[in-house]
């Protein structure tokens, strides 16, 4: 299979990229600055042709609809587009020291950024026998857990969500299969040290759902990674 992955270059969308090349399928890994991307580069050396690094800033549209050009010149379509870019800034900021500009910036990146990426990339996924679109999400956007101080990481994955289930409701009949993920708390820069789940856990339960090894029994459209249910 074709799998397209956005942050590609650490945490689980490195690991991801690892997982998907290991057992032979097209990675394109998609990252803002394919120069910085060092850990990405060892991994295209380890497993050559399997790995394709592709330029590709979500929130810039001009650089999504420049990557999906170059994408369908060169494998004509995608079976498997995995939303994984985001940014998480300003959570511990209260509501009387927000930064809006940090808001800004994460749902540019966190909401507006798939949605780029889905208007370019769905024609792609249209050409695919079995196309999926994975959108990484977080338990910090259910809305009837507002514990967390997280305001616009929350925010963000909870708008995340809701264009996951229009698009899947969009898509019903083109037989695309569309979810929104929370791959757990996981050791990552956004994680912290402190998680219990190592980034090599996740990347296998997203794995078996994409290659379909693995099937939610419900029909929810926010999973966990092993492919439970969760509220919106």
């Amino acid at each position: 299979m074709k799998v397209l992955i956005t942050g590609a270059s650490r945490g689980i969308g490195l690991e991801m990229v690892k997982k998907f090349a290991e057992q032979g399928h097209d990675v394109i890994a998609a990252v803002r600055n394919p120069a910085t991307a060092d850990k990405l580069a060892g991994l295209k050396t380890a497993h050559g042709n399997k790995i394709t690094i592709l330029e590709l800033d979500a929130a810039d549209e001009s650089s999504v609809r420049a990557a999906a050009g170059q994408v369908k010149a060169s494998f004509g379509h995608v079976d498997i587009l995995i939303n994984n870019a985001a940014i998480a800034i300003g959570r511990k900021d209260g509501v009387e020291s927000a930064e809006l500009e940090d808001y800004e910036a994460t749902f540019q990146t966190n909401v507006f950024g798939p949605v780029r990426v889905c208007k370019h990339f769905v024609p792609l996924l249209r050409e695919s026998d079995r196309a999926m679109i994975l959108n990484m999400s977080s338990a910090s956007g259910i809305i009837q857990d507002v514990r967390s101080p997280d305001y616009s990481y929350g925010m963000s994955k909870a708008a995340l969500n809701m264009f996951t289930g229009k698009l899947r409701h969009e898509l019903a009949d083109s037989g695309i299969i569309v979810y929104a993920i929370h791959p757990g708390w996981v050791r990552t820069d956004q994680g912290g040290p402190e998680a219990p789940l190592d980034v090599s856990e996740p990347a296998q339960q997203i794995y078996e759902l994409a290659t379909a090894l693995r099937k939610p029994d419900h029909n929810g459209f926010f999973i966990h990674a092993d492919g439970s249910s969760l509220p919106f």
